[in-house]
């Protein structure tokens, strides 16, 4: 893995981010456009984007990698729920702004971020264990992260409709694609994959329009929770693969956990408190100090847990 690759990669996240900023300050982009944006990339771009990971010819995971994959990812993600819930407490975050930080433990931008970067970084071969990592993102989500989002308000009951959205189906779909080797016909494989690209540069925009909301001091202001996201996206990326190496699973997987792991804060929770008139500074805020702390902090991982030289 080459270090350089992430670093660029992850100026060019920036870039789009800023790109959201400027467009925001010059009016170009209402509050209701970042509202009909964060619509499109979370019912229409993002699971094209899920989806379009899968058409490639030299995807060549073996179905028993597969569950592997899955059991780890089952294992990381129980130790992110337990790490959102006492985290915020022991940072000592006040009570209306824990369900925010509880947001930035447990969902990292997998989709937006992970998946052009792994891409670049690990080839498209590796893009089948970003989707077992989107897939389990977008059921806890909407079992978990609504629910915290909305325990202020109107709570979301939990039934069998709660699993069927877009969201859980296309991923879902994703694997069942996977593993009977099923394809679309070139057109329809075409226009998902069109789709599906808008995703990273729809996203950042919707950041960076949260961003130009909030002064840019604002972003640094925060002692706590500066250690915190630093908290989040390189120790426990690091204590975490530094576990995983003690298991005998291939490099590939180890290094796309890894990165899966120190990937910035997601948007999905600040585009759902958007849509539902919750607050929304204390997320735009983790979001964009993850983000620009990443640039650095992967490149970091790339070299302490993936031995790798800039």
């Amino acid at each position: 893995m080459s270090t350089v690759i992430v670093f660029q990669q992850m100026l060019v996240i920036f870039i789009l981010l800023v790109i959201g900023y400027g467009l925001s300050k010059k009016g170009l982009i209402t509050d209701s456009g970042s509202k009909l944006l964060s619509f499109l990339v979370v019912n229409v771009t993002n699971p094209a984007m899920i989806l379009s990971s899968l058409f490639e010819d030299n995807v060549s995971v073996s179905h028993q990698n597969l569950i592997i994959m899955i059991l780890f990812t089952a294992i990381i993600y129980a130790g992110l729920l337990l790490l959102g819930w006492m985290l915020p407490k022991l940072y000592c975050v006040p009570e209306e702004e824990q369900k925010y930080y509880n947001m930035m433990v447990v969902y990292a931008s997998t989709g937006f971020i992970g998946i052009p970067l792994i891409s670049a970084v690990l080839g498209t071969q590796a893009l089948i264990y970003v989707t077992v990592f989107n897939i389990a993102f977008t059921l806890l989500f909407y079992i978990h992260g609504t629910r915290i989002l909305l325990s202020d308000g109107e709570r979301q009951k939990v039934t069998w409709k709660t699993f069927i959205n877009i969201g859980t189906v296309s991923g879902i779909l994703a694997l069942l694609l996977f593993w009977f080797r099923i394809r679309f016909s070139a057109v329809i494989e075409d226009s998902i994959i069109t789709i599906g690209k808008a995703s990273t540069f729809l996203s950042m925009t919707v950041l960076g329009v949260s961003l130009a909301q909030t002064p840019i001091y604002k972003i640094f202001s925060s002692i706590r929770m500066f250690l915190f996201i630093l908290a989040r996206i390189l120790i426990i990326p690091v204590v975490f693969c530094l576990l995983m190496k003690q298991f005998f699973i291939e490099n590939m997987m180890i290094n796309a956990m890894a990165l899966m792991l120190a990937m910035p804060s997601a948007n999905i929770p600040l585009m759902f408190a958007k849509q539902h008139g919750l607050e929304t500074e204390t997320l735009s805020r983790g979001i964009a100090l993850s983000t620009i702390l990443s640039i650095v902090t992967i490149s970091v991982i790339s070299m302490i847990i993936l031995g790798e030289k800039i």
